[in-house]
């Protein structure tokens, strides 16, 4: 816990690993190691998250093929958006 309240309250990746070192006795390569591994887990969480966003436009993208292939579809779509317009005015 003592780490987590250390990490939130400072600003840089250097100021942290001083306080780590005076904080635990720990030595630079071992405050290094920890601020590297604390970065490295949030580039893992921003990849899944970039991942995911990726997934969802792939859908919205084979969607959006879908209705340009198909004219039914694209003509039903047209026609729902003329009404909603009507609707408005």
């Amino acid at each position: 816990m003592k780490l987590f309240r250390l990490s939130v309250h400072l600003r840089t990746s250097q100021q942290l690993s001083k306080d780590l070192e005076n904080a635990f006795e720990l030595d630079e390569i071992q405050t290094q190691a920890i601020v590297s591994m604390r970065l490295g887990q949030l580039s893992g969480l921003e990849r899944t998250k970039i991942e995911d966003e990726l997934g969802q436009l792939n859908i919205k993208i084979a969607d959006f093929k879908d209705i340009l292939q198909n004219s039914e579809r694209l003509l039903s779509i047209i026609k729902e958006e003329a009404l909603a317009i009507k609707k408005k005015i």
